[in-house]
């Protein structure tokens, strides 16, 4: 995996990447009969072809590969029916274009510096891939609950509670199509306490002169 623009990487990335391998193994000890190394290594790595507002030294390229590795274990333990590389491109614009904003409310508010600013991105990437890893856990428990409730009414031959399961079962957005929804929930009360804070940190504007 490719985490800097070429050369070795420095011993305290290496480290970092191992413990990235190991929690994947960790979460899902079948991964290395499962998956190829070369698709695994896809898996970890932003496309090159993504949009990035910073350049990707190898501190950022390692902070991307956390959070895709966070996403990553729960897409492999909850099972959406969708391929992989798929679910995890969705959740990387959700992830991204989250970040990027609160990013640029940080950068304005606060006038950061580039390196500081690259900090604060870095650690706004991890809460938020925990965050988006903790919807899809959240969405497929309950996907799986809501599935099981309809499948129990049809065996026990009660098709009307079936159709009642069925309509909530829409209605709640669930399934893979529902995680944006929650996401956005879940990234709401954050986006709220931001702008809060960053409004107490800016200075009061000065009174004008009659």
């Amino acid at each position: 995996m490719a985490l800097s623009g070429g050369g070795p990487l420095p011993e305290e990335h290496r480290y970092e990447i191992a413990r990235l391998l190991a929690r994947v193994l960790r979460d899902h000890p079948a991964a290395p009969t499962d998956i190829e190394p070369a698709r695994m290594a896809m898996y970890l790595t932003v496309p090159e072809t993504v949009h990035r507002s910073l350049p990707p030294d190898s501190g950022m390229r390692l902070a991307e590969a956390r959070a895709l590795a966070q996403v990553l274990t729960t897409v492999l333990r909850c099972d959406f029916q969708r391929e992989v590389s798929t679910v995890l491109n969705a959740a990387w614009a959700a992830i991204t274009e989250t970040v990027e904003r609160q990013a640029q409310s940080l950068d304005q508010a606060l006038d950061l510096t580039p390196d500081v600013r690259q900090r604060a991105w870095r650690h706004v990437l991890e809460a938020t891939g925990v965050l988006y890893a903790a919807t899809l856990a959240r969405v497929h428990r309950d996907s799986v609950s809501m599935i099981q409730a309809y499948q129990d009414c049809l065996n026990a031959g009660d098709s009307a509670g079936a159709d009642r399961r069925a309509q909530a079962y829409q209605e709640r957005r669930l399934a893979c199509t529902g995680i944006p929804h929650y996401f956005g929930k879940a990234v709401a009360p954050m986006d709220r306490w931001l702008r809060v804070v960053l409004a107490e940190k800016r200075p009061c504007a000065r009174p004008s002169r009659p």
